[in-house]
């Protein structure tokens, strides 16, 4: 009897009660309701996340990162950039520097070509008070030349009526016409005119000229070569055409 009690009060422990089973409904129920919850707050989550642009905020967040790359990679332009316009700014400033100098010898050379040229003017102007004394002194001395050229050359008139003049006594006619390209040989009138004598007094004339532009320092338009009766007189001007010799 006492093993039967003992029994029954075993079996009657490990029974559960009406409250518990009910319990453990309600329990269940609340998981599954929780969960049912759970997951409607998950949906409703991403459905905020859908209306509040969460996709928008990606590609937005991507588009700023590639600007970030962009703006990184013109940064390491400009970078190069101004180190290439450093150097080049550094060059322009050794090739001022190098003409700041040059430009400083050549201000110091200038001045002293000045302080050289002021000397060389004064120079300049003592020689021109020489050549003026020299000058005033030459002009009796070129008076007494010719004074002696036309005692050497004495000009006299042959005959006034033809404008014969003899040079040294050798007779000299003139030109006919103006015209001639030369006095002529012979006269009519006067016999004593001959080829010879023209000559020789052309030699005379031309001796004469020679020594006149000589003394008074003019150079001939037309140079005199003096040799005797046979001098002659070169025609430069008409070189184009080639030199021509006058006898």
């Amino acid at each position: 009897m006492q093993t039967d009690g003992h029994m029954r009060e075993t079996r009657k422990k490990k029974s559960s009660a009406w409250q518990d089973l009910v319990k453990v409904v309600n329990l269940k129920t609340c998981i599954v309701d929780t969960r049912e919850s759970l997951e409607g707050i998950v949906r409703n989550c991403d459905r905020l996340m859908e209306e509040d642009g969460y996709n928008e905020s990606l590609r937005e967040c991507s588009e700023r990162e590639e600007w970030v790359r962009t703006l990184r990679a013109e940064r390491y332009q400009v970078i190069q950039h101004s180190a290439k316009v450093k150097d080049a700014i550094e060059s322009k400033r050794k090739a001022l520097e190098l003409r700041r100098n040059t430009l400083s010898a050549a201000r110091i050379m200038h001045q002293k070509h000045t302080l050289g040229l002021a000397s060389q003017a004064e120079e300049v102007i003592s020689e021109r008070q020489r050549h003026s004394t020299l000058v005033s002194s030459l002009l009796p001395i070129r008076t007494a030349l010719i004074q002696t050229i036309s005692f050497i050359f004495p000009i006299e008139p042959l005959s006034p009526a033809d404008l014969l003049f003899t040079i040294l006594g050798a007779p000299l006619p003139i030109p006919a016409l103006s015209s001639d390209p030369a006095p002529p040989l012979t006269l009519a009138s006067h016999p004593d005119i001959t080829e010879d004598t023209t000559a020789t007094a052309l030699g005379y004339v031309a001796q004469l000229v020679h020594l006149v532009s000589a003394y008074l320092g003019k150079g001939l338009v037309y140079p005199v070569t003096c040799c005797g009766s046979r001098s002659v007189i070169k025609d430069p001007i008409s070189a184009m055409m080639g030199p021509r010799m006058f006898a």
